[in-house]
């Protein structure tokens, strides 16, 4: 079973991206020890695509973490999405995946963040 709604998949797909940067992987590595292909392994970080149940079984195994931290956070909001990178990402590593993030941003949605950004810091 895979996930449909977008937001959700997208909040899975931070926390897998997380995992790999604090297990110090590149996406390629990670993509061998679960015997999947790279490019499945950005799709699913992306949040294009949510991996299956066996599939996260293999990550958290490959990433040393509990399955139920992956299959979670889904459901997280954002404050518990920040809490977990708070907790599990070394300090350059956040400042990176939130980077990253930022990028993806359709260019509309990332000036509205900066807005809100200057208004709230």
């Amino acid at each position: 079973m895979t996930i449909q709604d977008p937001d959700v998949r997208m909040r899975q797909g931070i926390a897998i991206k997380m995992a790999r940067v604090k297990a110090g992987m590149l996406q390629e590595q990670l993509a061998r020890r679960v015997g999947k292909s790279q490019k499945m392994v950005s799709w699913w970080e992306t949040g294009k695509g949510s991996p299956r149940w066996d599939e996260l079984l293999l990550l958290a195994e490959a990433l040393g973490i509990n399955v139920k931290d992956l299959a979670d956070a889904g459901s997280m909001n954002s404050d518990e999405m920040m809490e977990l990178l708070h907790r599990n990402a070394k300090p350059r590593a956040k400042v990176e995946i939130l980077q990253d993030e930022i990028r993806k941003l359709p260019p509309e949605e990332r000036r509205e963040l900066f807005r809100w950004m200057a208004l709230e810091f």
